[in-house]
């Protein structure tokens, strides 16, 4: 497993309440908003994302976060809602998980339109940053369960080694951090066992590393979904490539570090904006 291993010791704090935005690209530094939301922003016409910020931000760190298996971007509300209560500009892109294309195509297009969705989403977060108070220089890349599978594979090219990806064309994509949260890192929920060769070159375990941005995993050890092995040999992979890299663990489930109604979920928050505000 890891050569670093932190041991999470669970603080139960409250949540934040936060308010609902008008829902288009457009600053509302309205005092007694607690949050902006905008939603259904065009991402090129690959995908669609929301957007999250304090009604005063300026210059704020910025997050990708992206959704997991099960579930779309909404599930991601409340986590994206508590970091932008903490000071940080967050988008929250659908990305296509398996069960939306075309399994009987066995072709790696399958794996390209998840790359592709989240290449573009990040570009796009730089180019919209500046217009929700965020810096576009100071990208983060957040990838729950089998967003963290996506979102490991894309964070470690500099340049996207896929052909075809054209969105926004001269932004780059590459972040700065990558944090990972019960990734499945191998893939299993993404059929990378029943179409192997198709998944190699979208792998987080096998891609050639470019890029070596820093990196923090969580994990869960009663995680009945993603063994938090996974997450070891991703921190294995990174730390030989050079990265700052750490993993965490706790003994959370499945999702539990994405609630922040829950002490863990609550913790990572914590942990994640100290990260993106360099106090950590």
């Amino acid at each position: 497993m890891g050569r670093w291993l932190v041991v999470v010791v669970m603080v139960t704090v409250s949540m934040a309440a936060c308010g609902r935005g008008d829902g288009a690209i457009a600053r509302d530094d309205d005092p007694e908003t607690e949050m902006i939301e905008w939603f259904d922003i065009p991402v090129g016409d690959v995908t669609t994302m929301d957007a999250y910020a304090p009604p005063d931000a300026d210059d704020l760190p910025v997050a990708v976060l992206l959704h997991g298996t099960l579930g779309d971007r909404t599930r991601m509300a409340p986590f994206a809602a508590a970091l932008a209560d903490g000071g940080t500009v967050v988008f929250v892109p659908s990305w296509p998980v398996i069960e939306e294309l075309d399994y009987a195509n066995r072709s790696t297009d399958v794996y390209f339109a998840q790359v592709e969705a989240v290449v573009c989403s990040l570009r796009a977060a730089r180019r919209e940053a500046l217009a929700v108070g965020g810096d576009p220089g100071e990208l983060t890349l957040i990838g729950f369960s089998g967003g963290g599978m996506v979102g490991a594979t894309v964070s470690l090219v500099a340049d996207p080694p896929w052909d075809g990806i054209d969105c926004d064309d001269g932004v780059a994509h590459a972040p700065a951090r990558f944090i990972g949260i019960d990734g499945d890192y191998r893939g299993s929920y993404q059929w990378s066992g029943a179409m192997p060769t198709e998944f190699a070159p979208f792998a987080p375990l096998r891609i050639a590393v470019t890029n070596t941005p820093v990196i923090r995993l969580f994990a869960g050890l009663n995680d009945q979904n993603v063994n938090a092995y996974e997450a070891g040999e991703l921190l294995d992979r990174a730390l030989d490539a050079g990265a700052d890299a750490e993993l965490l663990i706790s003994g959370a489930g499945h999702g539990e570090a994405v609630d922040p109604s829950t002490a863990i979920g609550r913790f990572v928050v914590d942990e994640v904006t100290a990260q993106m505000h360099g106090e950590s």
